[in-house]
């Protein structure tokens, strides 16, 4: 191993990713030739959630790679390529990352990862039966460690079991709404006689003197926030959870380790719920038959004040807290990452009833409540 590729290797294991990146890129500055430190940089990139600059630079390497001669260049190619379908699903681009992985497994590569990335890309993807097919396959080649076929085998039983079950798939909702209420109550009941708040709006002043909810700049309109938890004598702020919280299914345990996309029946337009839908960031996807993404914005924002101001709670509890500006990974699509706080789970059927009247002036195709992708309808 010479030298710039051993201190590659330990950015890459460095614990800090932003740091890991600027000594990357400065060996880049010294060794523009070196195809390997671009498939670093993108592996580091994608760790930082920076997709489309992942997939830049891994398409780069991958011009690279097939433009110079030899082995080494020829054994970067699929990780490259990898690396790309990966950034492609985190963009939520799910039919894309599908080609790449099925060239990949038609050709010599790690089959039982690729294998197995696909299969999950698959089963987030509503493509249920398509998934399992390909899970099944991997755990008949048998290529993998002991230990992850053992795990995977379960993981199919488990899926399998579920589907046999015939199991609403609000019963997903239900469970992390269920426990994220949980959780915040027994916080904040050890807190309150501090005399810590919970669920209070960030306030500001505007033109005239009165206080009004503070909006971020460049937010939509709508965007107010709550703060889960504040001490109001020294305005320090309470998070509840340091990050979105998956919970799993009493009999389907397994089933939180991965987005698997099941229809909820009965809707004028196809809903689908994954098992992955935490409460305090879920993903809202919706796409359309012919509109833009961007008409479902005053329906969104409509029902986001509402739930803001207490139309899903009670009076002192169960306000929505905090909306992201809206995400189009294409034209018909959008997707919006909501913190519903202590809502009630009326705030989902409100949420489907508005779609509904949507729907009559603006045919939806597809709507995903949760993590995975919006399924091809």
């Amino acid at each position: 191993m010479d030298d710039i590729s051993e201190k590659a290797l330990q950015a890459l294991r460095a614990e800090n990713p932003q740091a890991a990146l600027v000594e990357l890129k400065e060996l880049l500055r010294e060794a523009p030739h070196r195809v390997d430190l671009r498939h670093a940089i993108a592996t580091v990139l994608l760790r930082m959630g920076e997709s489309r600059a992942a997939q830049q630079i891994a398409q780069e390497g991958l011009q690279m790679a097939k433009s110079q001669d030899g082995p080494p260049m020829e054994t970067l190619i699929a990780p490259f390529q990898i690396l790309i379908a990966n950034a492609l699903e985190d963009q939520s681009r799910p039919e894309e990352a599908a080609v790449i992985y099925q060239q990949l497994l038609n050709s010599e590569c790690d089959e039982a990862y690729v294998r197995l990335r696909y299969a999950y890309l698959l089963l987030g993807w509503g493509r249920t039966k398509d998934g399992l097919q390909e899970m099944q396959r991997y755990l008949d080649n048998g290529t993998d460690d002991p230990e992850a076929l053992e795990a995977h085998e379960q993981l199919l039983k488990d899926i399998r079991k579920f589907q046999d079950a015939d199991v609403h798939p609000k019963v997903f909702i239900e469970a992390h709404r269920g426990c994220y209420v949980s959780e915040f109550d027994q916080l904040f009941e050890r807190i309150e006689k501090d005399g810590w708040m919970a669920e209070a709006a960030r306030m500001k002043k505007d033109e005239e003197g009165n206080l009004v909810p503070s909006i971020p700049e460049g937010a939509r309109p709508y965007a107010a926030i709550r703060v889960d938890l504040i001490n109001p004598t020294t305005l320090q702020p309470g998070r509840i959870g340091d990050s979105p919280l998956i919970v799993a299914i009493e009999g389907h345990e397994t089933l939180a380790q991965l987005p698997l996309v099941d229809q909820w029946p009965d809707q004028p337009f196809s809903t689908y719920v994954s098992s992955q839908t935490p409460w305090n960031n879920l993903a809202i996807q919706i796409r359309f038959v012919g509109d833009s993404g961007s008409v479902a914005d005053e329906a969104i924002g409509a029902w986001y004040e509402a739930g803001f101001n207490g139309a899903f709670g009670a009076a002192d509890r169960g306000m929505l807290h905090e909306i992201t500006d809206p995400i189009y990974p294409n034209i018909q699509s959008v997707i919006y990452y909501v913190d519903l706080g202590r809502a009630e789970f009326t705030a989902i059927t409100d949420l489907l009833q508005r779609l509904s009247v949507l729907h009559g002036s603006h045919p939806i195709a597809s709507v995903l409540l949760g993590n995975g992708y919006l399924p091809a309808d």
